[in-house]
């Protein structure tokens, strides 16, 4: 349409490209920025903000991408819901978020139903893909989105030692412009490929694979999005379709590495150059056999939903310091404090601390829990424990529990 500078730099220089791919929906780079703009309207009549956000419950798909960007076309805040969640579990997060509407999946319907009407959300505001969702997508047309922040997820912590907190971070609500070259600059500091072909088996809802997401958009990727993973399916498709880089998580990367060898000579998996890990430690064994059969294309990074990272560990890094989860990006420092706050030399083991160049993220109605986790300097921690090496490479000891 003319009159509209395209979001994503591939809809100016390859709009018919493939973009996204869930083996059932295929959308070009162009139609993925058109269902895009029409999304952005239908949440601004939806009346929905950043202030006033929605939820999206589902299993990755196609249109789990062009809400995401639709999202970010608009300016608005949506909260990625974990679909292992039950009702109830739902429900808190939609309340604590102050969601007020959902959209989710036909398998999921019952369940994104049950947690919106407890939480006071009309039926009416609990769209169904295959079945309502299209209808309030599509009464809005595909002009110019008037909107020029950049929206984002409003993300929740695991819970593990009591209810999940949602997380904002500094670096949204930045222009659209900005986002599009930050997300970009992000993935090559995880040394994510200039162009290529993207496996996303992770699921969306977390801030790994919707970070990765948002990188390889503006990194000039096609995607290909599966909502499970299997090890068989996923070296087919490095074969087939010519896949350069996959996001998996150290669970995945063990049901990879257990195949025999010959799953992997059997194929031509040469267009394979970056596979990125984050969430938890891989088991060195797994790791070390997956560089073996597949080179050194693994690429560690460390981070969080707080916005921790990324610290980057290489293959190169990883076989040359055992344990290292890497090297902070230039835009981060890192530093390791005992239980005083008195910042502890390389060797010793502390609580890490992090600044970021945009500041310090806070927790979503808990100002108490922001100010216990800033130190009075600005810098921040999530609670994990580790220490540095003279030459500043990162290692962990424990995790935050």
């Amino acid at each position: 349409m003319e009159g509209i500078t395209p979001l994503l730099s591939t809809t100016r220089t390859d709009p018919h490209r493939t973009a996204v791919d869930d083996g059932n929906t295929s959308l070009t780079f162009a139609e993925l920025e058109s269902r895009a703009r029409r999304i952005a309207h239908a949440l601004a009549s939806s009346g929905v903000t950043a202030d006033r956000p929605w939820a999206i419950l589902s299993r990755n798909r196609t249109e789990w991408v062009e809400m995401f960007l639709g999202n970010t076309l608009a300016g608005s805040r949506y909260v990625p819901l974990n679909w292992h969640l039950t009702a109830p579990e739902i429900a808190y997060l939609l309340s604590n978020s102050g969601s007020t509407l959902v959209v989710t999946e036909a398998s999921l319907e019952d369940t994104a139903r049950a947690a919106a009407a407890s939480v006071g959300i009309d039926a009416s505001r609990v769209l169904v893909i295959g079945s309502g969702y299209e209808e309030w997508r599509d009464e809005n047309d595909d002009g110019p989105v008037a909107n020029t922040v950049a929206g984002a997820p409003l993300l929740y912590t695991g819970g593990t030692t009591g209810p999940s907190k949602g997380v904002v971070r500094p670096d949204q609500g930045l222009p659209l412009d900005r986002w599009s070259a930050g997300t970009a600059m992000w993935g090559g500091f995880v040394r994510m490929p200039e162009t290529g072909t993207m496996c996303i088996t992770t699921p969306l809802y977390h801030a790994f694979g919707s970070g990765v997401l948002g990188a390889a958009l503006n990194r000039d990727h096609t995607i290909i999005v599966e909502d499970r993973f299997d090890p068989h399916r996923f070296l087919d498709l490095v074969a087939s379709r010519g896949v350069t880089s996959a996001p998996l998580v150290p669970t995945l990367m063990v049901r990879l590495a257990k195949l025999d060898d010959a799953e992997f000579t059997s194929r031509d998996l040469s267009s394979l150059q970056w596979i990125t890990h984050t969430a938890a430690p891989c088991p060195p064994w797994a790791k070390q056999r997956l560089i073996d059969l597949l080179g050194p294309c693994i690429v560690e990074f460390y981070g969080s939903s707080e916005g921790t990272g990324p610290v980057i560990c290489t293959s190169q890094d990883w076989m040359e310091r055992p344990g290292t989860v890497g090297l902070p990006n230039p835009g981060l420092q890192v530093s390791v404090v005992d239980e005083n706050g008195n910042d502890l030399p390389p060797g010793e083991i502390g609580t890490l601390y992090f600044r970021r160049g945009d500041g310090a993220p806070r927790y979503h109605g808990d100002e108490e829990k922001t100010r216990s986790a800033q130190l009075p300097d600005g810098r921040f921690t999530v609670g994990d424990i580790g220490y540095l090496d003279a030459d500043g490479y990162m290692y962990l000891v424990d995790r935050r529990v």
